[in-house]
């Protein structure tokens, strides 16, 4: 499971859901760039665009070499 977004807001829900789910399952919070506390950006805007491509950038990397199909569902 990945959720991107303001990685501090869902913190208890990612360590409740892996708890029910017995540890059993990988969960991985992505942050939108430049969302965070530290300024790493200079506070540039990103688009819409850039912050999809960072999405699938991590992912592409982090899950290149497993076995298992990944799903992605939008929310809306």
């Amino acid at each position: 499971m990945v959720i991107a977004g303001v990685v501090s807001f869902y913190i208890d829900f990612l360590e409740n859901l892996y708890e029910l789910l017995g540890g059993t399952v990988s969960i991985t919070a992505v942050g939108h760039i430049s969302h965070t506390e530290k300024n790493w950006e200079r506070g540039r805007l990103f688009s819409l665009e850039e912050q999809i491509d960072h999405k699938m950038d991590f992912m592409k990397h982090e899950y290149e070499n497993i076995g298992v199909p990944i799903i992605l569902k939008p929310w809306m």
